[in-house]
């Protein structure tokens, strides 16, 4: 080995100085910097449910980072199993929170198109009643 890849003690010393320099500038993640809420069941898209029964059970919002505003984490049911799945629909996040004292709650994630223009959006609808076998 060539002697000028040896260390001498006081640059040992000086790399010991920096990382831990490094080590103060880590911010160790606390209970507070996480969600407190963990939904169970496999995450799925919105699509996946639509115009279907489902049961919604709770609802969480957090701060989007792609656009300004929140984003909802619904906690559902869907063929008895549970899921969750992510959405950013204003008009969903709303609905859910007026009707919060009735969580858990059955109903149909539906598309709509708005009377003022071409955009679409998802809303609640009531669930539907599935014929029982004779």
């Amino acid at each position: 080995m060539p002697d000028d890849w040896k260390l001498t003690g006081e640059e040992i010393e000086e790399e010991g100085d920096k990382s831990s320099k490094e080590e103060e500038e880590i911010t160790d993640l606390t209970e507070e910097d996480l969600p407190t809420i963990v939904f169970e069941g496999e995450k799925i898209d919105i699509k996946d449910v639509m115009n279907q029964n489902i049961v919604i059970r709770d609802m969480i919002t957090r701060p989007s980072s792609f656009t300004e505003g929140d984003y909802a984490v619904l906690q559902i049911e869907k063929d008895g199993e549970p899921c969750t799945i992510t959405t950013g629909s204003a008009v969903l996040m709303r609905q859910i929170k007026e009707r919060a004292d009735k969580l858990p709650f059955r109903c149909q994630i539906v598309e709509q198109q708005s009377m003022k223009g071409k955009y679409r959006y998802y809303t609640l609808a009531h669930a539907v009643k599935e014929p029982k076998d004779f």
